[in-house]
């Protein structure tokens, strides 16, 4: 398990466990521990099941578009496998004319669909395994199967097809 811890904390999950199992008074304790009495308040409240900081994500995220209208533009980023920049004048638009670049973009992460490289790779792995190449057909021994392909004629760069002529006066040996 990876340890998130905030960025200000001063206090571990074992430290935060010791607290919750000690027998001393919150002042003494925090007084030993070099803590503020509140910390020690509310590390014994929360309990020693609850040792892991609580999530510093915002509880609710302030979104510019509604989540119905996010899910069109991570469909739309999907299907036509648009850049950001034209995804974003289709937005401007069509719903919301005072989008931003960020916004949108911060959108698109948040729906799996930030990266139009590893979106293409994905589409690209899909259809791979949808085409089944076919083999050559199978022969007994001793047979040899051949495939032969018809090149067109070699033109000198400086010919055209109607001039015959090459431009040092000399006949184009190219042909």
């Amino acid at each position: 398990m990876e340890l998130r811890l905030h960025r200000n904390a001063r206090t571990t999950p074992a430290l935060r466990k010791a607290i919750c199992a000690s027998p001393l008074s919150h002042v003494a304790l925090a007084k030993k521990l070099n803590l503020n009495v509140k910390t020690i308040q509310k590390w014994r409240k929360r309990g020693s099941e609850h040792l892991l900081d609580a999530s510093f994500r915002p509880r609710q995220m302030h979104t510019s578009l509604p989540l119905w209208q996010e899910e069109i533009v991570a469909e739309i980023r999907r299907d036509l496998l648009l850049t950001v920049d034209d995804l974003l004048v289709f937005v401007r638009h069509f719903m919301k004319p005072d989008m931003v670049r960020s916004s949108l973009q911060r959108l698109l992460h948040r729906h799996g669909v930030g990266n139009l490289r590893t979106i293409i790779a994905e589409l690209n792995q899909s259809l791979e395994g949808e085409k089944k190449h076919k083999t050559f057909k199978d022969y007994e021994a001793g047979y040899l199967h051949v495939d032969v392909k018809y090149l067109p004629a070699k033109q000198c760069l400086h010919c055209s097809p109607i001039k015959a002529q090459h431009p040092t006066g000399g006949r184009c040996d190219a042909r």
